[in-house]
Formats: C-alpha cells, structure tokens, sequence
C-alpha cells in the first residue's frame, strides 16, 4: 500500500493544473476513495447468523447483468450487505450509488429530452430515481436473493425490506462507481434500464 500511495503521488503529479493543486488533490481523493471502500470490503465483521454470503456463480452473475467484472469482488459483497448482518455494511456505499445515479439519469434525460423544462426533467429524474423504481431496479437484478442480512430481519419479515432492497441497488451502483468509475456506472444503468418514453414518464 505504502509502494501504491508513492506512484500515485507521483502520477499525480504529472497531472497537475498551473499552481498544480487541483487536479493532484483530485487524483489522491479518487485513490483514497477506492482504498477506503476496499479496506471496508476486507475486513466485513459478519454476525453469525447472517443469512449466507453470496457464491462466486451468484456474483459473477450478477457482474455480468451489470456489464462491469469488479477489480476487487469484496466490493460488491460490502454493497450486498446490510446493517443487520455486519460492520461495515453498504450504508456509505448506497448514499455514493445515490449520486452515481443521479448524475447517470441526470445524463440520459439531458441527452434524450434536453429541450424540456429543467423543472420537467427534474420530476422526470425524481420518479426515475424513486425508492419505487429503486426497489424494481433490485428485484430486477435479483438482489433480493443475494442480500446479506441479519437474523433481526429474517425473524420480522423473512425477507428485505423494500427500503432495504432500494438501498442496496444504490449501493450496488455506488460499488460499481468505485471500482470502474462514472463510466462503468452508465453502462451498468443504461443496460438494465433504458430511458422510457417521454408519454410514460410524463403519465
């Protein structure tokens, strides 16, 4: 870790901006981001009664659904698992995957249906990235089944919580922008669920 922060200090370096500040803390504040949430992903203290970490078929699965192979699979674990079954959890992942995911809609509106009102294209992104939508965008993706959560949720409902499961697709997403970046976050979210019509929408 020590021989990794020192060359990207010194990439940094290369790419700075005229009093070379910005674009150095830029580039150190994107490594420490990634570095933070793989540490996290490392070290996952599970309880014991968890319901069962996903298998490597599940998770390679659900890769391919996302069109993105994680550098570090441990990330996508930590996305998966909720509060009631360890520390750290996806909490701080889902509110990353939230910004992801607003931006990436953000995108797909401004591109489709930029000659629409601001205030149009913002209901438009508020149902788009509701915790309704958020909830089917799991179910789609068959989060449900591979959530790891706690016996304090199995014992109340048998199964997540459709807060829970809205949560874990931004989490999701927030996994993916780590590892692969805005970029692998567009391609995971315009794959699954392109933009509807404008009469859908606007229903």
């Amino acid at each position: 870790m020590a021989d990794g922060g020192r060359q990207m200090r010194r990439f940094s370096q290369t790419n700075t901006s005229n009093d070379g500040s910005f674009d150095q803390t830029w580039v150190e504040h994107e490594f420490m981001l990634r570095g933070n949430f793989v540490r996290a992903a490392n070290s996952i203290e599970f309880t014991q009664d968890h319901s069962g970490i996903p298998s490597d078929a599940d998770l390679s699965h659900l890769e391919r659904r996302l069109g993105h192979l994680f550098t570090d699979r441990a990330l996508l674990v930590l996305a998966l698992t909720h509060r009631s079954a360890a520390s750290p959890n996806s909490r701080v992942l889902s509110w990353v995957g939230d910004a992801a995911l607003q931006l990436a809609i953000t995108e797909q509106l401004a591109g489709v249906y930029g000659c629409l009102t601001p205030g149009d294209l913002t209901v438009m992104r508020s149902e788009l990235a509701s915790r309704e939508n958020c909830t089917q965008n799991a179910l789609f993706l068959g989060l449900a089944e591979m959530m790891i959560i706690g016996k304090s949720v199995r014992v109340a409902s048998g199964k997540p919580s459709d807060s829970m499961l809205a949560e874990t697709f931004e989490a999701v997403l927030g996994a993916v922008y780590v590892d692969g970046g805005l970029n692998a976050v567009r391609k995971a979210y315009g794959q699954n669920f392109p933009l509807p019509t404008l009469d859908s929408l606007q229903d």
